[in-house]
């Protein structure tokens, strides 16, 4: 596998923007030197609480059911333009809550009628329904660009940014890239602003830091960042030195922390991955959404990480101006803080006329100031208890980064499976004799953790994703209070193709159709598409590392090969990876009745991974060894792609090959021509045909029967959009 070699610079090269103030680097300098938001008053919806204030992005070259693909298109061509790169060789990672969701809620009310049959089905339903993934807004802009590496879709609320950002510089500090675009993007609609606003976070008026604020006015837009590794002595916008994340202990569902522990360890984390002491801190661009709590809670955390410097820190919040866009927030911040360094200004804090005197820190009036920064934190938190924060700086090799990880083998000490027992890998071609139940009758959360927790009223999704964390760290010997290692150096990463988005959707939607004042905030809060890792860290006490990746069937996958990269980058010793997805009635009606694919179940699967020397310290038995995993690019052509493959495949000889597909014979061809070129080829296997989709979960399912197997085998991942992602796992030593 590869491992961290040396400590690479990682620059950012190029960005882009487009938001409430500015389409465009230059004008949003200008706005931010300016310092007044430009505001909307929502319409054609009904208004929660009278709270019609929010920042839009109202150019017509944005409008329609593809917003977010156009804002996001618009930002990354500016980024890759100013860069001077090709996107063919980048990877390319998303931040976002909700992608282009927009588009089929809007339609709620017919596609509610379309379920049941009550009216015919139109094309434009279809369409709308399929864009409802955050994937199909990744996959159409990874085509639209000609991106061909990894691609990654990050749903950890208003921290997404700042953690797309830090597996991005992981990904470079690993050698795995070249480039790696990120792009944060978020379209405002009716259930965001009101599942909110019913969880107390909408204020009336814009004002960060004020005495008198009341929380955040939402808004919509995109931001990117290219992200490389060139020579020291090549020109670069700005540095991202460090990175830090640590999630709350007890992973509260909207605020942070009452004592700021977490923002102020993601903080320290941040700076000594920069290798940065705290009196190097000359500027802070604050989360700062608004609201009485967090905005107070920020401010004495950085007031407690500085110490006797912080009044020398400066301290601002780029929402009063651009207001909160939530997934594209922080990305926008990011490139705010480097516009204001390289600019030798900061901006004001708009409607700051009263500042808040218990703050303990002096904001920046509304009028800014001229001061010249070179080196900064970026703060963005997000529900779920998570705190993050970048390291930026402008002059390269100041700090001394974190060391660089010795080369160590990663093992796997326990799995756990949420699944119906009837579905079964096999040979091909295998029809399914059983039809696999959608919702899986024999679950019950109630098993697994106390019933005084309430997690049965949580969604579905992250029941199950709970469920198999809690059997594979019980196979593993972990509770809480008996973790391996300290609870910062625990992470969860977990991969959903939808989580919980549905049942959000659907309560909330139907909720704004007949009785809008009747929305409650469990609404939202129970069904948030990062909820399983939430659920996992509240129960065992963990506050490392904890990432949500959406969007795919393969997010399983793709979990699970962050979670390595988390071990590798040194972020972690223990990491807990999540596949899972769950059957929902009303979208499978939906779905059939659109003629999308519709057979879906509920699925399940988490692995352990540790360090070999962990697990040795702690005599773990291991259940298998993790020998690689990665993507593979997508090739020139379908002959290149299975020459890839075979190439791989050599390299990790098998004797099981499995088939992570939920239609395997549109890749048979490939994984064929690929195991031809192998001297002893392995036995193929994967899904019966008629066997129910598992997405996320499935590829889970594929491991956990190899690690049962005790045999070396690999798991082989075809997309659609010709990437592939790959496994190779042997038995244990």
């Amino acid at each position: 596998m590869t491992h961290v070699s040396e400590s690479r610079p990682v620059a950012i090269v190029g960005a882009g923007v487009v938001n409430p103030v500015a389409t465009g680097i230059p004008a949003f300098e200008q706005a931010l030197r300016q310092g007044v938001p430009s505001l909307s008053q929502l319409s054609d919806m009904p208004i929660p609480r009278g709270k019609s204030t929010a920042g839009l992005v109202t150019d017509s070259a944005f409008a329609g059911p593809d917003k977010g693909l156009l804002m996001a298109l618009a930002s990354a061509e500016e980024a890759l333009l100013a860069s001077g790169m090709a996107a063919e060789r980048m990877a390319l990672i998303v931040a976002t809550m909700a992608g282009d969701s927009h588009a089929a809620e809007a339609f709620y009310p017919e596609l509610a009628r379309v379920a049941t049959g009550d009216t015919p089905a139109r094309l434009v339903l279809a369409d709308a329904v399929a864009g409802y993934p955050n994937g199909a807004l990744l996959r159409k802009l990874a085509a639209r660009l000609g991106v061909r590496g990894q691609r990654f879709v990050v749903s950890n609320a208003c921290a997404s940014g700042n953690i797309a950002v830090g597996l991005a510089l992981d990904l470079l500090r690993t050698n795995r890239c070249e480039a790696v675009l990120v792009v944060g993007l978020e379209v405002l609609k009716p259930s965001m602003i009101w599942g909110a606003e019913r969880a107390g976070f909408v204020g009336t008026a814009l004002r960060p830091f004020h005495r008198d604020r009341d929380g955040a006015i939402l808004g919509e837009g995109a931001a990117a960042l290219v992200l490389a590794c060139p020579p020291e002595e090549s020109p670069a916008q700005a540095w991202i030195e460090g990175f830090g994340s640590v999630c709350d202990r007890g992973a509260a569902p909207i605020t942070l922390a009452a004592d700021g522990s977490g923002l102020e360890r993601a903080m320290q984390l941040a700076l000594g991955d920069a290798g940065r002491p705290p009196s190097d801190v000359e500027y802070v661009s604050a989360h700062a959404p608004g609201t009485r709590m967090i905005d107070m809670i920020e401010c004495h955390a950085v007031a407690r990480v500085c110490g006797e410097s912080s009044t020398g820190v400066s301290i601002n919040a780029t929402k009063s101006i651009t207001t909160h866009l939530s997934g594209a927030s922080a990305v926008t911040e990011i490139i705010a803080a480097v516009l204001q360094m390289r600019g030798s200004f900061l901006h004001g804090n708009a409607g700051l006329d009263v500042p808040d005197p218990a703050l303990g820190m002096q904001p920046v009036p509304p009028s800014g100031m001229d001061r010249t920064t070179s080196f900064a934190l970026s703060n963005a938190c997000g529900g779920g208890g998570l705190n993050t924060s970048v390291a930026v700086g402008t002059r390269v090799g100041r700090g001394r980064p974190r060391a660089a990880a010795a080369p160590e083998g990663i093992v796997l000490t326990g799995v756990g499976t949420v699944y119906d027992p009837a579905f079964r890998w096999a040979s091909r071609p295998l029809r399914s004799t059983h039809k696999v139940a959608g919702a899986l009758a024999s679950f019950d959360i109630r098993a697994h953790y106390e019933p005084e927790l309430n997690y049965e009223f949580m969604n579905r999704a992250a029941q199950l994703a709970a469920g198999a964390a809690e059997i594979a760290l019980t196979a593993a010997g972990i509770a809480p209070g008996r973790l391996p290692c300290a609870d910062d150096r625990f992470a969860v990463i977990a991969g959903t193709t939808l989580g919980g988005a549905p049942q959000a959707s659907a309560v909330l939607c139907e909720g704004l159709a007949t009785r809008p004042n009747a929305i409650t905030p469990s609404m939202s809060l129970d069904h948030g598409i990062h909820l399983g890792a939430a659920l996992i860290c509240r129960y065992f006490g963990l506050t490392g590392t904890t990432y949500t990746i959406t969007g795919s069937r393969r997010s399983g996958l793709q979990a699970l090969e962050i979670a390595a990269l988390t071990l590798q980058a040194g972020r972690a010793d223990v990491a807990l990876a999540l596949g899972y997805d769950a059957f929902d009635a009303f979208e499978s009606r939906l779905c059939e009745r659109l003629g999308l694919p519709f057979y879906t179940a509920d699925a399940a699967g988490a692995v352990l991974l540790e360090r070999t020397s962990e697990a040795q310290r702690r005599g773990a038995i291991t259940c298998a060894q993790l020998v690689d995993v990665r993507t593979l690019p997508i090739a020139a052509s379908p002959d290149q792609t299975a020459s890839a493959l075979g190439a791989w495949l050599s390299a990790h000889p098998c004797e099981w090959l499995y088939l992570v597909s939920s239609a395997p014979e549109k890749h048979r061809a490939l994984v064929d021509a690929a195991t031809s070129m192998l001297s002893a080829p392995p036995v193929c296997l994967e899904p019966p045909v008629g066997a129910a989709d598992l997405r996320a979960g499935l590829a889970m399912t594929a491991l956990a029967d190899a690690m049962s197997q005790q045999r070396r085998a690999v798991i082989v991942a075809p997309g659609t959009d010709g990437v592939i992602l790959v496994l190779a796992i042997a038995p244990p030593a």
